[in-house]
């Protein structure tokens, strides 16, 4: 209970009391410790184990590879291998949870080449494994390798689950690979999973993702139990169409289903306003994040600040920035960022030296957004020449960069090839 309420320390006090420690109990507190990033403690208790005479089983083994993983520190890794070549020592890393768990490891550590080695000596893996291997390949944005592995599953006839395909459709939107999304599609309408929210949600979102946003939106009505992830994903699409009376009916709809919005929903409603430029609109909701008492959650601010910006609320932008007691660096950025776009707009030539010099100062000229920007501005005030000799003056340059110049000079009528 301690250990679970982030209390470790008060748990071991009490482990520090107990007469009689067996198995379990020390289980836990190495669980715990790694947990709480105190892995020289669990490496002292696993010891302390092991000298006691007992012998850790399956689950003792599962349960601090799981705290590895979820400790994901240099730290945990070191002892998550060690624990790895202990299993391979007393000969039971081919038991079927202790295979997942140290697969698992590697996956959520990012180690992913030792997780496909471990995947491939394993003998009897069950569905949570592969499961686990697909995960771990979309998670590192190996998006083919995860669809080879759901390939390789239906080959073999192993059983899927809602894991399965939430797993093989994040591969999909990583790599951006339709057909496949498609084939998965299938599959889940064959396997009669379409119960499954979680599963229809990265249906949606595969859909979306691939600019297919009437398939998303099919998807997102045939769901049965919907979830705010689920109208989240339909709030995105409605975004990319720039539709103001559809979003507005959506988010009425949402509220009469007695749904409650978390910080994602505002945050995008937010960007969605600021691309509408609706201002009313963006009021409207700001009322709603008030009310929640979501405003002050960091992704919120920033998405608050950018409507404000894109609306032309410059002052609104700074009244609310001004507001905040934690001002981190996207909230900086997303002023700064508006602060640009005005000065832009408004042919601002002064300011926007005075910001190239403080560019330059930092040390972020060379850096592709940043110098595309000031290209554009310089074409904008009609200053070919000083854009063209800030362009020549870089020795690389993204394609960002050069694309900005080309267009800039055929929309002037230059001749490109002086």
């Amino acid at each position: 209970m301690y250990s679970k309420c982030g209390l470790v320390g008060d748990g071991f006090r009490v482990f520090d009391k107990m007469p009689d420690r067996n198995l379990v109990t020390r289980t836990l507190m190495i669980s715990a410790a790694v947990q709480d990033g105190q892995c020289e403690w669990g490496l002292e208790i696993c010891l302390g184990l092991i000298r006691s005479g007992l012998s850790p089983n399956e689950f003792t083994i599962g349960s601090i590879l799981k705290g590895c993983a979820e400790c994901a520190s240099t730290k945990a890794y070191e002892f998550g291998m060690s624990v790895h070549c202990f299993a391979w020592k007393v000969g039971i890393e081919q038991n079927c949870y202790v295979g997942g768990s140290i697969l698992n490891m590697y996956a959520k550590l990012e180690d992913i080449e030792s997780a496909k080695r471990v995947f491939e000596s394993m003998t009897n893996l069950d569905t949570a494994g592969w499961n686990t291997m697909i995960g771990g390949y979309a998670q590192c944005c190996y998006g083919l390798e995860a669809l080879k592995v759901v390939s390789l599953m239906v080959w073999r006839g192993i059983s899927r689950d809602q894991f399965t395909f939430v797993n093989a459709l994040t591969g999909c939107s990583v790599t951006g690979n339709l057909d496949f999304g498609k084939q998965l599609h299938g599959l889940i309408i064959q396997s009669e999973v379409e119960f499954s929210t979680s599963v229809m949600n990265a249906l949606s979102d595969m859909y979306t993702r691939n600019d297919k946003k009437d398939a998303a939106l099919k998807v997102f009505n045939r769901i049965q139990a919907k979830d705010v992830i689920s109208w989240n994903t339909a709030f995105g699409v409605f975004s990319e169409d720039k539709n103001t009376r559809e979003i507005a009916k959506l988010v009425h709809e949402f509220m009469l289903e007695n749904m409650k919005p978390n910080h994602v929903t505002f945050s995008i409603l937010f960007r969605q306003c600021g691309d509408l430029l609706d201002l009313n609109l963006g009021l409207q909701f700001y009322s709603l994040a008030l009310q929640f008492g979501f405003w002050n959650e960091a992704n919120v601010r920033s998405s608050i600040i950018n409507m404000f910006s894109r609306c032309g609320a410059m002052d609104m932008a700074r009244l609310f920035f001004d507001s905040l007691l934690d001002k981190n660096l996207t909230s900086w950025n997303e002023l700064i960022s508006g602060i640009l776009e005005t000065c832009y707009k408004d042919e601002h030539q002064e300011m926007i030296r005075q910001i190239h010099g403080a560019i330059v100062k930092c040390g972020f000229s060379f850096h592709g957004y940043v110098c595309s920007f000031l290209i554009k501005c310089y074409v904008k005030f009609g200053l070919l020449d000083d854009s063209f000799e800030f362009f020549n003056g870089f020795e690389t340059l993204d394609v960002e960069s050069w694309g900005t110049m080309i267009s800039a000079l055929v929309h002037h009528q230059v001749d490109i090839y002086r």
